[in-house]
């Protein structure tokens, strides 16, 4: 519980009322972020215009517009099942773990660019994936440039 005093009056806020204002404050700060983003098309652009212009974004932004348009294009690739949805940067567990402690194979959870599907986030530090036990779809999507090569780090990937 707050207190305020305002002219010799104590108000009381409770936690509720303190974290509607905190939401108000925040969504008071989506306008000054879309023109901040905005300006990045300009000629004094406050930031590197590939903040916004980049893979990661690019993809989101597609994946977005398929999961709102999912009967425009339902024999498309990328084509959103009943009921699946999207998430970008989440962390799938690896099957190939370490056997032994300098197991050159092994790796650990893979940073997936996007999902598509029926799944549920929220492990890993909270960008974790775990495929649904009814599952009927799930796509893995790795944001490129159609000229941008893979990593130097990335050794054992099929194409």
């Amino acid at each position: 519980m707050h207190t305020k005093s305002l002219a010799g009056v104590f108000v009381y806020y409770s936690p509720w009322v303190m974290l509607g204002r905190s939401i108000a404050k925040t969504l008071m700060a989506l306008p000054r972020i879309t023109s901040l983003l905005a300006q990045c098309i300009g000629d004094t652009p406050p930031f590197p215009p590939t903040d916004l212009f980049n893979e990661g974004w690019l993809l989101r932004l597609v994946l977005d517009w398929y999961s709102r348009n999912r009967e425009t294009l339902a024999s498309s690739p990328l084509s959103f099942l009943q009921s699946a949805s999207w998430f970008s940067e989440a962390l799938l567990p690896s099957a190939f773990l370490a056997r032994y402690r300098t197991d050159s194979l092994a790796e650990s959870c893979t940073h997936a660019d996007g999902l598509i599907g029926h799944f549920t986030v929220g492990d890993y530090g909270k960008a974790g994936c775990k495929l649904n036990k009814d599952a009927s779809q799930f796509i893995v999507t790795e944001a490129k440039y159609l000229q941008s090569p893979f990593s130097w780090r990335q050794k054992r990937s099929v194409l």
